[in-house]
């Protein structure tokens, strides 16, 4: 591997770190609220927009990964391709 895909390789890696940190973050924040809403402590109207919030961070990330794979996908092994795309 030379230098400059070694480069490219590193920043695909830290991309796909934040991929993972967002994703568990988001997951994370929702689980909260709707146990906060079980319990309780968050009215439905509160609940839904949080949802909304949710929902389109999803889609923002979903758009990252299809700008990720745009630009990396060469240096997605071949047995994982398909499921990446």
């Amino acid at each position: 591997m030379c230098d400059s895909d070694r480069k490219k390789a590193i920043n695909a890696v830290d991309l796909l770190n934040d991929f993972v940190g967002d994703f568990i973050t988001g997951t994370m924040f929702l689980a909260k609220y709707h146990a906060a809403h079980n319990s309780g402590s968050v009215t439905a109207e509160q609940l839904v927009a949080i949802n909304k919030m949710c929902l389109s961070h999803l889609i923002l990330e979903l758009t990252k990964w299809a700008e990720f794979y745009k630009k990396f996908h060469y240096l997605i092994p071949i047995e994982l391709k398909e499921q990446a795309k």
